[in-house]
């Protein structure tokens, strides 16, 4: 077949074909009130006895499409400000229900919960996720593309409140609309589902039915909440401004800092302002932002050719980030850890930024504009994020993407060059079990030469079964987005994955996940020139088992090809020459039950590796005494030798924690990383008081292993106030 006759048969698959659709979606139509109820977890009010009820929920495991095996009754009430969630979840032994977790957000994965799903737009893509266990304890996210990118640091205004009982746990939650975003209209519906999950069974099951491979996510599944009439956002303004105070010594990367230094303060202020200027549409605003209360990064330890990724963990970032995400997680062009960085990765400071997003109909908008503080080694420097995306069809979009960093001229720093990246991107869903993403990049210079492009797409086959996917991605020799991550330049890769996931429910084992990759990338270099050619081959082969409690226990084996066309340093005095390698690794991974007080999780590599050898192994051992205390020990060793060469490192990371209650939180980690010589430790403390508001208390602290003395290099502490007030 023809490349024209092919693009014009999946034009058809896509735009005529009709797709698919899920049977029947279940209906509730909620009762208005004009009170505003207690949330105490009681129940007892006289309205929830008027309201609709939702039952009859479905296992999606472990007996996908039979009833629950034990009953869960959902109950709706709404005002102009908020919906109102009651909820029962019926136990016949409540002894058995499991209630380990405290903490605002922390994970409830091993424990009871209730969930429900809110499609408030009706798109049947995306839309928000609350989760409560039976402590009360909340946590809450965003997701696009059905779960396909989930922004789980997002933190909405919501409260809940949950009791144990004799017949069960029961709870209330109350959502007030300002928290969603919504068209405007007076009478609206929204997609909506509820998930039960019971622990002492591994159990799963939702309100509207969900295929296996699926998850509560999946808003096209989801059943119709209906005749919502005149909800309003009301005033949606937030002020939140913060105080700082912060005392250091030293610099980390600087070995006589400390001792050429004495302890200096500073005190700061700034203001975070977020206002919905329509139900749709939601502006923030950032002033002199500052992240000190930001956990540390986990260190990692690098046996590749490619640099790594270290995600984002500031919430200013966080918060929206799937909606700016394109391309794929090795090639992105807008990389917010890019912002508020110099060139040699230490942190500057940010002086203001705002963004603006929203959906109105079918259109959806972010737009991102920052800039940050001149230093001694960088300008300042402004960024500019444009994000635009449409829905078509049947739970697909096309959109486009356009990044902008450019700087100031002054006569210490004069002016960079502008760097440019614009895009086009496509989500296609033309069969419930295929979806296809597509995106192509270009990055413009002042003198336009060079091969600056960057195209790929992917397609996935998705069943309860089985799953088959196919990936390229072009990175041209040129191609540099400043505000970006590219993993891997000047390549053309192919991968192919699939995954067998039979559940065949025998007494020990519940599933087994078998998996595979294959994956082949050309370097591309200029055109004829005579570095360009063949590059990588590997292959990954994956066998595991899964038990009644998620107990896993698998084996898996790696074949690679890889042909160096410059020398390979891994660490100093340690390198592989130039030329072709052939190597093959036998690795298994293991876990024991880990909603156990104790429990144990642990991978092994070994076999050669280029042209010698590769040991790694890591383990970690968690502990739990619920519900206020946990603690978690990992060890890392990686050994690799060739000829009379061996290099060696270990990385030891170490946490311990208690939460007090669902507000209040102390929180340690501590890690040693060998091919650093350094041991890097913090404190924070955590407390919060009102939806938003909250203080924060951090120790750092950096030390060498100097001479085995483990020398100061750096030490911190901040005392940082955040008081958020609604208007």
């Amino acid at each position: 077949m023809s490349p024209w006759k092919a693009a014009l048969s999946l034009c058809f698959v896509i735009f005529v074909a009709p797709a698919r659709h899920a049977g029947a979606q279940p209906r509730l139509t909620a009762e208005r009130i004009e009170i505003e109820l207690r949330i105490d977890g009681l129940l007892d009010e006289d309205e929830w006895d008027r309201a609709a009820v939702a039952g009859d929920f479905v296992q999606q495991r472990p007996d996908t499409g039979e009833a629950a095996t034990a009953a869960t009754e959902v109950r709706l009430l709404y005002s102009a400000e908020a919906l109102y969630v009651g909820f029962v979840c019926h136990e016949a032994e409540p002894a058995q229900i499991l209630h380990k977790r405290l903490g605002r957000d922390a994970d409830l994965s091993e424990d009871d919960y209730f969930g429900l799903a809110i499609d408030s737009f009706s798109d049947r893509q995306n839309g928000y996720f609350f989760v409560v266990n039976p402590n009360g304890v909340r946590r809450d996210e965003q997701f696009r593309n059905e779960g396909g990118s989930r922004a789980t640091e997002w933190d909405g205004i919501w409260q809940a409140e949950c009791r144990l009982t004799e017949e069960g746990w029961q709870g209330e939650v109350r959502i007030p609309w300002r928290s969603l975003r919504f068209p405007r209209a007076e009478r609206l519906a929204m997609g909506i589902n509820f998930e039960r999950q019971r622990r002492v069974r591994n159990e799963q099951s939702h309100w509207a039915p969900i295929e296996r491979q699926y998850n509560v996510l999946r808003v096209s599944s989801a059943g119709r909440l209906e005749n919502l009439e005149d909800i309003q956002r009301g005033r949606d303004i937030l002020v939140r401004p913060f105080a700082l105070a912060r005392g250091s010594r030293g610099e980390a990367d600087d070995d006589g800092a400390w001792a050429a230094s004495k302890w200096k303060g500073e005190a700061e202020v700034g203001l975070d302002l977020r206002a919905g200027l329509t139900s749709e549409l939601a502006l923030d605003l950032t002033v002199n932002t500052d992240f000190a209360q930001v956990e540390v990064d986990d260190q990692q330890i690098n046996l590749t050719r490619f640099p790594l990724y270290f995600p984002e963990k500031r919430e200013f970032f966080l918060e929206k980030r799937d909606l700016f995400f394109f391309g794929s997680p090795g090639n992105n062009p807008f990389f917010s850890r890019q912002i508020g960085l110099d060139d040699a990765g230490h942190a500057i400071p940010i002086e203001y930024g705002g963004r603006l997003t929203g959906k109105i109909g079918r259109n959806e908008i972010g737009v991102l504009d920052m800039q940050t503080a001149e230093t001694d080694s960088v300008p300042q420097r402004h960024f500019d994020v444009l994000r635009l995306s449409r829905d078509i069809g049947r739970r697909s979009r096309v959109g486009f993407l356009g990044v902008v960093r450019s700087s100031d001229n002054d006569d210490e720093h004069p002016r960079e060059e502008v760097n440019r990246v614009a895009g086009l991107d496509a989500d296609l869903r033309p069969l419930e079990e295929l979806d296809i993403a597509l995106y192509g990049m270009t990055q413009r210079e002042r003198d336009g030469g060079g091969d600056r492009d960057s195209w790929g797409g992917r397609g996935r086959w998705t069943s309860d079964l089985y799953t088959v996917s196919y990936f390229h991605e072009a990175v041209g020799l040129d191609f540099d987005p400043e505000v970006g991550f590219v993993g891997r330049p000047n390549v053309d890769l192919d991968a192919v994955g699939w995954d067998f996931t039979p559940e065949p429910g025998w007494k020990w084992i519940r599933r087994f996940d078998n998996h595979g990759q294959f994956n082949w990338a050309d370097r591309r270099g200029d055109k004829g020139d005579s570095d360009s050619g063949f590059e990588t081959r590997y292959a990954h082969y994956h066998v595991r088992a899964l038990g009644h409690s998620d107990q896993k226990l698998g084996i898996f084996f790696d074949t690679n090809f890889e042909r160096l066309y410059e020398e390979f340093v891994v660490s100093e005095g340690f390198a592989y020459p130039v030329g072709d390698y052939r190597f093959n690794q036998l690795g298994f991974d293991f876990g024991s039950d880990p909603s156990r007080s104790l429990n144990v999780d642990g991978r092994a590599i070994v076999g050669d590796y280029y042209d010698g050898t590769q040991s790694s192994w890591q383990v970690e051992l968690n502990y739990r005494l619920a519900p206020h205390w946990r603690g978690s020990l990992g060890w890392e060793r990686d050994e690799l030798e060739r000829e009379s060469e061996e290099s060696t490192s270990h990385l030891v990371r170490l946490r311990l924690g208690t939460d007090l209650s669902n507000s209040l939180k102390f929180d340690f980690f501590s890690q040693w990383n060998s091919a650093e010589q350094r041991l890097v430790s913090q404190f924070r403390t955590h407390w919060l008081f009102g939806d938003e508001s909250d203080l924060f208390v951090v120790l750092s602290d950096a030390r060498v292993d100097d001479h085995r003395n483990f020398a100061p290099r750096s030490s911190e502490l901040t005392m940082k106030l955040n008081y958020a007030h609604p208007f």
